[in-house]
């Protein structure tokens, strides 16, 4: 026989109900015997033994080992639970592992303990008060959580190759697995738009500091050489008036001298009677000089501060051809770099949205099966929830442990052992506490709860 078919043969047709449950040496109890009810309620003042009942019982089913539910100097800590069909399941706690027994009526091992008690209690660890005093914030969220909805994940194949990562889907789970596809769209999403953001912004600056892109390098070096041959012509013009004025300058001096050689050769016999006549030629034929030399000097400065400024503006735009040549040519990098940052911002951009109509679609898949809840007169709109028209705050006390109630009844509906563990019913006033009791009792679940009281000694009582 297969494993498959023993499990299938072990697990019972009918509900289960604990009849029996024994508890020795763990946390604050020595041993401890009693027969559950439909509610059972555990009494007691704070370290009377209530809360590590309920540990001892969730640990059993819940599995795992944990060391710590050992009570102090002890080495070995037991649970027993009996069913209604006398299945018994035992658990044993040491310090280094536990393991867990089960056993037929006919006292006879089940195989794979574990697996059969996931097969029995995979909602156990629901608990309705965490609905009852959920802040309002969360009430909608809590609800969601709790209500077994139908999601099929065939639905959401679309949405979740958008995400990072393959999620495993839990059916017990179904708006588990869409809170995560959904924040990690989000996180993707913020991601995106936080580099298209970068990217948009980067190629804007790099596009404000580029020249005009009407303007080529072919164009401006055209109009340089334009310039170039120009300037040129002035230049070599302006030389060659330069060196005609020069030419005459060395004229007039080879002039002036052979004047006064031609003086002093004919004069030299006059010389002594003639010196004073002579030195003042001299001084009028050098200062005639001079002026002659200062007024040519002076057509030479001019003719090249005329050729210069004849060309100031041709060499100041030639000046400025150069240096957005250079600009053009240092940009070049820059303007690739911008397009393709403008590129991939155009990518991002069409996959932020894509992303977004994901997260829509998500939303919109949420609301719709937000539709389909089983619980009568009890709705959600406006992100709150409302009992038959009236906001949750609004209705009375009974009215929320009602709803609170079918809810367990909803998430054990389709457990073999339909028991839930609740610690901390002291938060509720008499009244409320009562109506509890009162409704828990009207099911088929098992509730064993705790609750403190005054009383010194743990006191446990039954309601049917």
């Amino acid at each position: 026989m297969s494993k498959k078919s023993q499990r299938e043969n072990t697990k019972p047709a009918t509900k289960l109900r604990v009849v029996r449950a024994t508890i020795k040496n763990i946390l604050g109890i020595d041993e401890l015997d009693f027969e559950p009810g439909n509610v059972t309620i555990l009494s007691g003042s704070n370290g009377s033994g209530k809360t590590s009942a309920l540990e001892a019982i969730r640990n059993i089913v819940h599995g795992g080992h944990d060391a710590t539910l050992l009570k102090n100097g002890e080495d070995k800590g037991e649970t027993v639970l009996v069913f209604n069909d006398g299945t018994k399941l035992t658990k044993t706690i040491k310090q280094d592992r536990s393991t867990v027994l089960a056993q037929t009526p006919d006292g006879g091992k089940i195989n794979s303990p574990q697996t059969f008690v996931d097969e029995l209690v995979d909602t156990f660890s629901w608990n309705p008060i965490a609905f009852l005093t959920a802040p309002k914030k969360k009430r909608v969220q809590t609800l969601l959580e709790m209500t077994p909805f139908e999601v099929h994940e065939s639905d959401l194949v679309d949405i979740a190759k958008h995400c990072t990562a393959k999620y495993a889907y839990n059916p017990a789970e179904p708006l588990a697995y869409l809170d995560t596809i959904r924040k990690d769209i989000f996180d993707k999403r913020t991601g995106v738009n936080r580099t298209l953001k970068d990217k948009t912004a980067t190629a804007k600056e790099i596009r404000h500091g580029l020249p005009p892109a009407t303007e080529t390098l072919s164009a401006i070096d055209g109009r340089i050489s334009d310039i170039d041959l120009l300037i040129n012509d002035v230049t070599a013009a302006t030389a060659s008036a330069v060196d005609n004025l020069r030419s005459c300058v060395s004229t007039a001096e080879a002039q002036a001298k052979d004047k006064i050689h031609a003086l002093e050769m004919s004069a030299n016999e006059r010389i002594l009677q003639i010196r004073q006549e002579l030195d003042t030629q001299k001084t009028k034929i050098q200062s005639a000089l001079y002026v002659t030399k200062e007024a040519l000097n002076g057509k030479i400065h001019d003719e090249q501060a005329s050729s210069e400024d004849s060309i100031a503006a041709e060499r100041e735009e030639l000046a400025k051809l150069h240096q957005r040549r250079d600009d053009i040519n240092r940009s070049a990098g820059s303007r690739k770099l911008a397009e393709k940052l403008e590129k991939e911002s155009r990518t991002h951009e069409i996959e932020a949205e894509q992303l977004t109509t994901a997260l829509a679609d998500i939303d919109a898949y949420k609301i719709n099966i937000m539709k389909q809840l089983p619980l009568k007169g009890v709705e959600i709109r406006d992100d709150d929830i409302y009992i038959n028209g009236v906001p949750f705050d609004r209705v009375n006390e009974a009215a929320k442990v009602k709803v609170a109630i079918q809810l367990a009844e909803l998430r054990c509906q389709k457990t073999a052992l339909p028991l839930i563990c609740v610690d901390g019913l002291e938060r509720m006033d008499e009244f409320t506490f009562s109506a509890f009791i009162e409704e828990a009792a009207k099911t088929d679940i098992q509730f064993i709860v705790s609750r403190v009281t005054e009383d010194t000694e743990l006191t446990i009582s039954t309601s049917e």
